[in-house]
């Protein structure tokens, strides 16, 4: 099932007004793994931080860019 937020909020590094659909997007986010342009993206069902993070480093150059190195993290926070 998609739920939808209807709006894109205002938002500011001033003001610590917190969003009204803000704790419904971290539940959203906890549940939710995906396969985006990086590779497979999954976030803890607790804690809501990323896991099994890969990170390719590149190199801009005229031609394009260039692979240099692909880290990969298991991330588990207790």
């Amino acid at each position: 099932m998609v739920e939808t937020i209807g709006y894109s909020p205002s938002v500011s590094c001033q003001n610590e007004k917190p969003w009204l659909y803000g704790n419904q997007f971290i539940k959203f986010l906890k549940v939710t793994n995906f396969n985006g342009y990086s590779g497979f993206i999954g976030f803890d069902h607790v804690t809501g931080y990323r896991n099994n993070l890969t990170l390719s480093i590149v190199d801009k150059t005229r031609t394009g860019v260039d692979l240099v190195g692909s880290y990969s993290f298991n991330i588990n926070i207790d």
